[in-house]
């Protein structure tokens, strides 16, 4: 189980089969990072794509309040840190 907890999300979700195919050496690295986990190769990769795709959110996410502090006449990261002071 990973650390956080969430490994198990995966396991429990409903879930839908899906086919990759990977390079020899990513599916190398995937099979030694499984193993150091404890976890099938399936979790690993549900695991990692959801941590993949939570970060991209993070990164949409972050780019629009940019957008929007600046038409709130925020210039910079300071000018927000001074407002929230």
């Amino acid at each position: 189980m990973c650390l956080s907890g969430l490994a198990s999300w995966c396991i429990m979700a409903a879930m839908k089969p899906l086919t990759i195919n990977l390079p020899d050496e990513l599916v190398q690295r995937l099979q030694e990072l499984s193993s150091r986990q404890q976890r099938s190769p399936e979790e690993t990769v549900c695991e990692i794509v959801r941590k993949r795709l939570i970060l991209d959110r993070f990164h949409d996410l972050c780019r629009e309040s940019e957008s929007l502090a600046k038409a709130a006449g925020f210039q910079s990261e300071d000018d927000v840190l001074r407002a929230i002071s």
